[in-house]
């Protein structure tokens, strides 16, 4: 409903008009039929944003509450179709592989998740990997997952496909109406900023999720595990945890302001590199890996790296200070993250939250002219 968009929003800022404003989307609203189920959709409202979708597909209230279960990571996140206010969602969960982690002490499982709506057209997809801690307990004569893992494709590591959007609904359709979005004159041209390629954006929004809001979305998703409600068990605010896309959803967030105006976005790969809490407060950077103006006629394609830190006055703390270039590989290792930060940057070691490398398909900005004052 409009109420999980609203509460959405309330949490985790966007200013992105595609997800904000009635008007734009009704400007962007095609007269032609289709059998996709975006144009004849369009009329019923405002897109839900890409963070809530995330969730929506990630979501699980069946997981093993008997055990610390943990999302690792999210990669291949493509939102295919719009997904309005009050349709019905549907979700299919595979999974691809099950093998151990590099201490052989907990286990890792892949899985493809899909999510349709009540047109049984495929509206969002997303691979994920989760982290579960062994048991050797075998209940009512089933194989525990330990000997399952025994025989996956062990060794073979999730890939990352960069051109996975490619079958995105939702994209082609706001690609072919660019010249709509281009000639709506609701906001100043000028406030969207120029992004330059090897920019390092330090964005100035910081807050936590908070207690409260952390378990409220976490039940509106469904999410049931003790780690993120249980104060019997887990007395101190710090023990209890933000769901990984809780995080991922506050640090791209946090980023929105200065990336305005994304009107679609795709998440390659992101990793939770460390636990947080809920009031643990969050901050973000971004690496602007390239900027693409010719690709397209009306938006621009900006490849970028965003970093969620926790406890960290990002601003304040890191102006001046050099931030090694290697923290901003694709597709980098947690512990690859922190092996970096003990050599290069040890103010932030077990402070990075979130690492995500992601493609925004954003409104060009107004280019300057400048004129020579005589």
């Amino acid at each position: 409903s409009d109420f999980w968009r609203e509460l959405w929003q309330s949490v985790f800022y966007q200013q992105d008009r595609i997800h904000t404003s009635a008007a734009y989307v009704s400007a962007m609203k095609s007269d032609e039929q289709t059998k996709v189920g975006v144009v004849h959709t369009l009329p019923k409202g405002i897109p839900m944003p890409f963070t809530a979708m995330l969730y929506a597909a990630t979501s699980m209230s069946h997981v093993d509450d008997t055990r610390n279960v943990l999302d690792l990571s999210f990669r291949n996140c493509v939102y295919e179709r719009c997904v309005f206010p009050n349709d019905t969602l549907t979700r299919h969960f595979v999974i691809e592989n099950i093998r151990e982690s590099s201490n052989g002490k907990n286990i890792l499982v892949d899985l493809r998740c899909k999510m349709y709506n009540q047109y049984n057209e495929l509206v969002f997809r997303v691979d994920k990997t989760m982290f579960f801690e062994k048991l050797k307990l075998v209940l009512d004569g089933r194989e525990d997952i330990v000997k399952l893992s025994q025989s996956s494709k062990k060794g073979i590591a999730p890939v990352i496909d960069t051109r996975c959007n490619e079958t995105s609904v939702f994209k082609k359709y706001l690609l072919k109406q660019g010249s709509k979005a281009n000639s709506l004159n609701t906001i100043n041209p000028y406030s969207i900023k120029q992004l330059y390629t090897s920019e390092l954006l330090l964005h100035t929004l910081q807050r936590p999720i908070g207690i409260e809001t952390n378990m409220n979305l976490s039940m509106l998703f469904r999410m049931t595990h003790p780690l993120l409600y249980n104060t019997n068990r887990y007395r101190d605010p710090g023990e209890l945890y933000v769901g990984g896309v809780l995080l991922v959803a506050l640090t791209h967030s946090i980023a929105s302001k200065e990336l305005y105006e994304v009107v679609y976005e795709e998440l390659l790969d992101t990793h939770i590199i460390n636990k947080a809490s809920p009031n643990d407060c969050i901050s973000a950077m971004t690496y602007i890996i390239d900027v693409n103006d010719s690709k397209y006629e009306y938006f621009q394609e900006v490849e970028c790296i965003t970093i969620g830190l926790k406890n960290v006055d990002i601003v304040n703390q890191l102006n001046n200070i050099k931030i090694p270039l290697s923290l901003f590989r694709p597709g980098i290792y947690p512990r690859d993250v922190e092996n970096i930060c003990t050599k290069f940057i040890p103010q932030l070691q077990n402070k990075i939250v979130v690492h995500s490398y992601r493609k925004l398909l954003r409104q060009k900005p107004k280019q300057d002219t400048l004129i020579p004052l005589l």
